[in-house]
């Protein structure tokens, strides 16, 4: 009964192929709680998250797991609880760390959503030295940026990472971005996992939400 809903959209048979799925979160702030909660929502079998950062006051205007109650807690431990609240059937490994300090291996998806440069140029490296594909948004003001990397491509290095700096410069982000940017990442990455598109040599979506270009 849980995913009636989604019949029409996506059949149990391609549940059962997101089932099987094993993803790793970088980030689960803004776009990085979106994509957990989704992907939750969508029945993944197994779901990594990496962050080392604590909920403050500044979150609160967009990332989802943020509350009031929540300031000052880990966030890969609120967001730990919250996977559970929406499906106990999925496998969380929440780690409270850096993520160039986790041996990461047997992922099928790395989704990037940290809002650091470094740490975007880390996970593609990971991206290659594993042979897993990388999903990485980036956002700012009302402008983002998403990149569907296959591994030892040059898509990211070729499209995306430039504007992604320049995105991250501008330092402000909004619930509206991170939500579209997170909606992007999973609908792709669903298509991919159920067998709709071929990953083929990735694509990067640019998207304009105060002019509403895309």
């Amino acid at each position: 009964m849980r995913y009636t809903k989604d019949i029409g959209a996506i059949s149990m048979q391609e549940h059962e192929l997101i089932r099987n799925k094993k993803i790793l979160v970088a980030g689960c702030g803004s776009v990085g709680g979106f994509v957990i909660e989704g992907f939750a929502r969508l029945g993944v079998g197994r779901m990594m998250a990496v962050d080392n950062e604590a909920f403050v006051i500044s979150n609160l205007n967009r990332q989802p797991f943020s509350t009031e109650k929540n300031i000052g807690k880990e966030k890969v431990y609120v967001a730990r609880e919250r996977v559970k609240e929406i499906n106990s059937d999925v496998l969380f490994s929440g780690i409270n760390d850096d993520i160039r300090s986790v041996k990461i291996e047997g992922v099928d998806f790395i989704f990037d959503c940290s809002s650091n440069m470094d740490t975007k140029l880390f996970l593609r490296e990971l991206s290659n030295e594993t042979s897993t594909p990388l999903v990485s948004a980036s956002i700012g003001g009302w402008k983002g940026a998403v990149c569907i990397c296959p591994p030892k491509g040059e898509l990211f290095e070729r499209e995306y990472a430039a504007y992604a700096r320049e995105l991250l410069e501008k330092g402000s982000m909004t619930y509206f971005t991170a939500s579209f940017a997170a909606s992007i990442m999973i609908a792709r990455t669903l298509q991919v996992i159920i067998g709709r598109t071929e990953l083929g040599e990735g694509e990067t979506i640019r998207f304009d939400m105060e002019n509403f270009k895309f």
